[in-house]
């Protein structure tokens, strides 16, 4: 403890004078002896010198010192005669009472085998929560007493034990101290579990959860937790620092009971009655009654070991216990959504106070997080879910907080683009950006203004009720150092921990920009535009993270000042003027600026600083514009002290957290090879297990530790790769998701004239922009089309084919090829792919790759090159066959169709009904019809384009197209004959169990299925030879060709098991569209459009039928086989399941 003469963060350091960096040496030496800084009450500098404040003065300990003295803290005193301020160390301080600690439920309870046992015996649930739980906690509270015990002497009475048998082993052998000792081991090991549990329980280490158990470094952390917790002293209203617990507790209670308690007067009648409101459908989702399967998703959603609420349960109780308590927990939150409250006891809400900054000084730099009960919290993420799935229709582009499908990226990629078109804006229109800060936006919230909100919304009332009963009757309790303080009823705000909160928040700050969006609408507000072409930008929010941006007008400003007033008028939201900036396009006058600025009560600035945690580039991106990413590792490291760790643990580490906290800036900015070398270093001397001794040498380089583990090396990967990866999948996002605000914003502003141009310009551009052209060749190079109803890929040119590229170069000549053909048009009128005609160009090894990618559906019309023949609603947009009343009297149909034709195109269809002549399986009519347009096809390609096609290949293909209708006319016929002797009714459930085989060696996969009844009895099964594919996708294969077989024969409440977890997560996800395989996305529509359906994930040896039926396939290579009676080869396997009721 002293003068160091050298700070460590820049914050240490207040000079107008000169750049502030951290002095690396005394840093290092921190660092290198795993020392930690025990913090300070008082002013935050030690040393002043004129304008230049430092501090120079600190206390610094190691683990053994926090161990033995972990309530040690440090004052700064007043300075007198000398520049530095004297410190004073308290290594006992009289300030912590364990009184009055709330009850906890420890997680170690539950891996006891007497456990669920007790809950059995003890638990009784008569209609009450409240009162099952306190009964339950007296219970627990005797058997930790009696049965669990205290931990620590368990292990000792164990070891003492352990001792004396192997002493004994020593003199004599004995078979029964053989048994007793193995005996004694294996309770050891329970004990260490259970204390290693609850020693991560304490430690809040979320993000170690397996690979180590080393209570010595949970304890560790455990200590440094409370220490940083802690409230030691603050400074009073008068200006004064106490360090008396019993006033600033009752300050506490104060503060925040006024902070909830402010007088809310103003109007709700100035709010728009033309609101975004929900559809019928989507008002019809809301209204559906929950079921007992929401309730426990939403209960096993949340994280095990979260901080409890005032019951002192955490989620683990209710989760392990679901077996026993599941039924009167589904109770209980159905009569809450049926109208009755929820129990005071379980609406109480402890508050946490977490600081804003390092070594807050005052109540007013503290983050109030409430700590909710389970109970409440189950209720409030069933309404939860419920929006998750309408917020994203209903909540406007440019908020992109907790709505599926945006990204806090989306706001920071546009927000550096506008700041840098207003630097770089020398002439022309003013501009100004505008960083708004919302004094405790969560807690200043209306309530009346929520419940407005959601009535102008069109939420059905019974949620409105459940919603507005839950936010308006609950109580709060300040946390203070782990005690509880008296309560006290707010009357306005929303809890940060209620998972609702979020979605009552967007909901409410909709308004402001929905008053912007009017004033456009008006045209009295004009918005930036990075181009002429460019999408207006007014504002971007997220969450209560406002910037908006418009001209640097005085119309401008006070138009914006009273959409303010009137918006924190309804809503009870104040703006801060000291913390909200103004920043100005650099061709905005001088006078204007002052104008502006002092109009709207806000400072003007030259750099708005960090935004959503990035800094908002105003220059060159350099090492000392990210030095505090590498700041933020040591702090890290310095509060581990994870060289307690093994070798794996320290592995798990620097993957999973070191190597992993530039990842959010790596995002947006292309990081410093500098910042990437230092932050790696780190990492290196971390996983090394360098310590205050020793600097161990690292025997393998940096580059092999970066390799894959199958190559030898440990898995983690170079920043700089990551760096790069991230890039490129902003470069996938402009390609492929041109509907975003921010793509449609910079293909705008840099001129995207194409859906995938060669190069992307450089000049003018901005840091981002920059360094995604650098990447663009290799992006380019990798992206593929994903094939949706291929009409805008073209067949020859475009790369849609995994690892084969355009396939143009696979054709070794192509003087008679249409090369403007599209993916559609490569498609049989049964909805297959018309391999014949790829045969007439391509290879085998191609046409494999070709049968793995499902045909555009869909895709046969009258104006498509293949089918002048067909019905233009012959084919489902939705499905790759029929739907069933497409083809009911199909002649008559067409016949009626062909009656509004003149001319020649009546006579083609016409020819669809002539007698047919029997012939290798075709009719006169469809070969005639098939070669005439090809004929006509061909002398447009040679007038046009100087392409001819030999006789034979007419011939050839002609008749291939009329074989493919003649085959999907009987297709249709039988399948109609099928559905109609099925005699199906909706109440039967159907049991389709279907996977995917891949041969190791060639690649090619296959896929089956086996659809069962109720009893295990066989109703169809099938298999299907697909080519060149993943695993996955021959899964996602066997799957969408079940359902397909089903959905024909009439089936329409369907159980689909599939032993590949991946898929059957992927097919609950609730977003269609962001599927990054087509097969996936087509699936899932035809899932949400048709049917019934319930998705399950089973064990592999529950799969076995399926299974054959795919390797099967491998063997056979034959297209889509279904089999109507069961193959002989899966009879004896069909026997075990239905003994065993595997199909259910």
């Amino acid at each position: 403890m002293g003068d160091f003469n050298a700070i460590l963060p820049p914050t240490d350091k207040k000079s107008p004078y000169t750049i502030v960096k951290r002095c690396e040496f005394f840093g290092n030496f921190v660092d290198s002896c795993n020392l930690q800084d025990l913090g300070y009450i008082g002013p935050s500098f030690t040393w002043q010198r004129g304008g230049t404040l430092v501090r120079l003065d600190r206390a610094l300990v190691n683990d053994a010192w926090m161990a033995t003295f972990p309530q040690s803290i440090v004052h700064d005193l007043t300075r007198i005669k000398s520049d530095h301020r004297p410190l004073l160390l308290i290594t006992k301080p009289d300030i912590i009472n364990f009184e009055g600690r709330p009850f906890r439920f420890l997680a170690g309870w539950t891996l006891h085998n007497n456990f669920s046992n007790l809950v059995k015996g003890k638990w009784e649930f008569k209609g009450n929560m409240t009162d099952s739980l306190n009964k339950f906690i007296a219970s627990v509270k005797d058997w930790n007493r009696d049965v669990y015990g205290f931990l620590g002497n368990r292990k000792r009475k164990l070891m003492r034990a352990l001792n004396n048998i192997q002493k004994t082993l020593e003199i004599s052998t004995s078979n029964h101290l053989i048994r007793k000792e193995r005996e004694m081991r294996d309770e050891l090991e329970n004990v260490l579990d259970h204390k290693d549990l609850l020693w991560r329980q304490k430690a809040r280490c979320d993000w170690l959860q397996l690979g180590d158990r080393n209570t010595n470094f949970f304890h560790s952390r455990t200590i440094k937790r409370r220490k940083s917790n802690r409230i030691m002293s603050l400074r009073i209203e008068n200006g004064d620092w106490c360090s008396d617990q019993s006033i600033l507790k009752n300050k506490a209670v104060e503060f925040f009971g006024k902070l909830y308690d402010e007088d809310q007067t103003s109007s709700r009648d100035n709010l728009k009655k033309d609101f975004a409101r929900l559809k019928t459908s989507e008002i019809r989702s809301l209204e559906t009654p929950i079921s007992n399967e929401e309730i426990k998703k939403s209960l096993f959603d949340m994280a095990p070991l979260k901080a409890p609420g005032s019951d002192g349960y955490h989620a683990i109780f209710f989760q392990s216990q679901w077996d026993i308590l599941g039924n009167d927990i589904c109770q209980w939150v159905k009569c809450v959504f049926d109208g009755r409250p929820i129990e005071p006891e379980l609406n109480n809400t402890l508050i946490v106070l977490v600081p804003k900054k390092e070594s807050p000084e005052d109540f007013s730099q503290f983050r109030p997080i409430s700590l909710c009960t389970v109970l409440y919290k189950l209720v409030m993420k069933v309404i939860a879910n419920r929006f998750k799935v309408i917020f994203p229709k209903m909540i406007s582009q440019e908020q992109a907080s907790f709505i599926a499908g945006r990204s806090i990226f989306d706001n920071i990629i546009l927000a550096q683009e506008v700041i840098h078109s207003m630097r770089s804006n020398r002439k022309g229109r003013k501009w100004m950006a505008i960083k708004l800060d919302l004094e405790k936006a969560y807690d200043r919230v209306s309530w009346d203004y929520i419940n407005a909100s959601l009535t102008a919304v069109g939420i059905p009332l019974f949620l409105r009720n459940v919603i507005m009963s839950a936010i308006s009757s609950f109580t709060m309790q300040v946390l203070w150092n782990g005690v509880p303080t008296q309560k006290f009823k707010p009357k306005l705000g929303l809890r940060q921990g209620c998972p609702l909160s979020p979605y009552l928040f967007i909901l409410c700050m909709e308004w402001l920009g929905l008053f912007i969006h009017s004033k456009i609408e008006a045209g009295t507000w004009e918005p930036t535009r990075l181009s002429r072409s460019g999408p207006p930008i007014s504002h971007m929010f997220f969450a209560d993270d406002l910037v908006i941006f418009c001209k640097a007008q005085m119309d401008q400003a006070r138009l914006l000042k009273s959409i303010l007033y009137l918006f924190c008028d309804i809503s009870g939201h104040k703006i801060s003027g000291r913390k909200s900036n103004i920043f100005f396009s650099k061709n905005t006058k001088a006078d204007i600026r002052n104008q502006i600025s002092q109009l709207l009560g806000f400072q003007e600035v030259q750099n708005l600083g960090m935004y959503l945690g990035v800094p908002l580039l105003h220059d060159r991106v350099t090492k000392s514009t990210l030095n505090f990413v590498v700041d933020k590792i040591r702090r890290k490291l310095n509060s581990w002290d994870a060289r307690k760790l093994s070798f794996a643990g320290r592995i798990t580490l620097a993957q999973s957290i070191l190597l992993s906290i530039p990842n959010y800036f790596m995002q947006t900015l292309m990081i410093p090879q500098g910042v990437c070398d230092d932050i790696e270093r780190l990492a290196r001397q971390f996983i090394c297990g360098s310590t205050e001794k020793k600097s161990k040498m690292a025997l393998v380089g940096w580059d092999t530790i970066c390799q894959p583990r199958a190559c030898g090396g440990l898995g983690l990967r170079q920043l700089k790769d990551q760096n790069s990866s991230f890039f490129m999948k902003i470069g996938f996002s402009l390609v492929s998701k041109s509907d975003m605000l921010w793509v449609r914003a910079l293909r705008s502003k840099y001129g995207w004239k194409s859906q995938l141009p060669e190069t992307i310009s450089r000049n003018q551009c901005s840091h981002l922009w920059r360094s995604l052209s650098k990447l663009w060749p290799i992006i380019r190079e990798n992206l593929i089309w994903s094939v949706g109803d291929g009409a805008n890929v073209w067949c020859w040119k475009d790369p849609w084919i995994p690892g084969m590229g355009p396939l143009i170069s696979k054709i070794p000549s192509f003087s008679n090829l249409n090369l403007d053909c599209c993916v559609k048009e490569m498609v049989n009128i049964d909805g297959s792919w018309n391999l014949d005609l790829f045969r007439v160009w391509l290879s085998e090894e191609v046409i494999n790759r070709i049968t793995s990618i499902p045909p555009p559906p869909g895709c046969w019309s009258r104006q498509s090159d293949m089918g002048p023949l067909s019905n233009r609603n012959f084919f489902s947009s939705q499905c790759l066959l029929v739907i069933e009343r497409e083809y009911v009297a199909p002649s008559r149909r067409m016949l009626e169709a062909t009656m509004e034709v003149q001319g020649t195109e009546r006579l083609t269809l016409n020819l669809g009904f002539h007698e047919s002549l029997q012939g290798n399986g075709l009719t006169w009519s469809s070969l005639f019809g098939m070669i005439a347009w090809r004929i006509w096809k061909n002398r447009n390609l040679l007038i046009f384009q100087n392409i001819s096609w030999q006789a034979t290949e007419v011939v050839k293909v002609s008749s291939c197209w009329a074989r493919q209708y003649e085959s999907s006319r009987a297709f249709h016929k039988n399948n109609l004959q099928n559905s109609n002797s099925n005699n199906i009714t909706n109440d039967n459930w159907v049991f389709l169990s279907t996977d995917g085989a891949v041969n190791n060696h060639t690649g090619v996969a296959a896929a089956g299925g086996v659809a069962r009844d109720h009893e295990g009895n066989w109703i169809t099964g099938f298999n299907h030879f697909l080519g060149v594919c993943t695993p996955m996708e021959a899964v996602i294969w066997g799957i969408m060709d079940g359902i397909l077989i089903l959905l024909n024969k009439g089936f329409r409440r369907i159980t689909i098991a599939s032993d590949n977890l991946e898929v059957v997560q992927n097919l609950l996800a609730l977003n269609t569209e962001d599927s990054g395989i087509a097969l996936l996305r087509r699936t899932k529509r035809i899932i949400q459009s048709a049917g019934e359906w319930n998705i399950k994930y089973v064990p592999r040896n529950r799969n076995m039928v399926a299974d054959c039926l795919a390797k099967l396939s491998l063997n056979w290579k034959s297209n889509l086989q279904v089999f109507e009676e069961a193959p002989k080869e899966i009879l004896d396997l069909l026997q075990v399941d239905k003994a065993n009721g595997y199909f259910l």
